[in-house]
Order: C-alpha cells, then structure tokens, then sequence
C-alpha cells in the first residue's frame, strides 16, 4: 500500500550520507523515501522518466564539474530542470570561493547560474535569494525556477 502524500528521493555520491538520511527517514518519515548511493550524472540520465513536484541541488554541480566536465554539469543542470514539474531549488557555489578559485573552469557567479535557468529550464519566472539578505548557509545565493501550470 502506498502512503497518500509527499516523498523524496534523495541522492548523494557519498554512501555515508545516504546512510544518515536513511537513518533519519526510519525515524521521522518511517521509511517512506528512497535514497541511493549514485554520482549525480549517472542518476539523472538514468532516472529522466521519473519526474518530481520539486527538485533541488545544493553543492553538487559544482563538483562534479572540478572533477568532470563543466559541459557534463551543464547537462547534469539540463536534466533536473528536466524532472522538474513546479519548483527547482538551486545553489551552486560560485569560482570566487576559496575553495573552487583555481579548480573550476567556468566563471560560475550569479548571472551565470540565472543564465543556464533561463536557457536551459524552461521555467516561467526565477526567483533569485540573495545569501547575504536572508543569511542563507555557506553565504550562497538560493535559485528558485518556478514552472506555471
């Protein structure tokens, strides 16, 4: 019998983390999402027939870009917007991190990220959440691609 209501489906390419999510899920949701150990390319070429209500990606891309390609994490952005139905949260960290100054080969920043949305999603309007203004985690800005119905 499946529960009436929301589920997530939730992926990381660390095993440790998708071991913590299930841990909270059998306590708070009791075991009624899923959640695979998967690199994030290979999830979304495989799972384009499954589309969610809302999607999201906090501090994937990016990486998978250092360690890829930036053209594979503009594909990767391609088909989440793909499997998008309402709402796509996005943050991506941005090259003038530390962290990601000399590793990444795209001058990823605000207009850029706006830019692959507006090309690349589909969507009817983008909201943008300005990390400083709202004092969101990792002082990141938060897109939101809304698709209309």
């Amino acid at each position: 019998i499946r529960r009436l209501g929301f589920y997530a489906e939730g992926v990381d390419v660390e095993k440790g983390d998708i071991d913590v999510a299930k841990i909270l899920d059998a306590y708070f949701r009791e075991g009624h999402n899923r959640y695979v150990t998967r690199e994030a390319y290979t999830y979304l070429e495989k799972t384009q027939d499954r589309l969610f209500d809302v999607t999201s990606a906090f501090a994937v891309l990016q990486w998978l870009m250092i360690q890829t390609t930036v053209e594979r994490g503009i594909t990767c952005l391609q088909w989440l917007f793909a499997k998008t139905k309402r709402l796509c949260f996005l943050e991506m960290g941005y090259s003038v991190e530390p962290q990601y100054k000399e590793a990444l080969k795209a001058n990823i920043d605000r207009a850029w990220v706006r830019r692959i949305m507006e090309e690349k999603g589909g969507f009817s309007e983008i909201r943008m959440f300005d990390a400083k203004e709202h004092g969101l985690m990792f002082g990141r800005d938060v897109f939101v691609g809304i698709k209309h119905a």
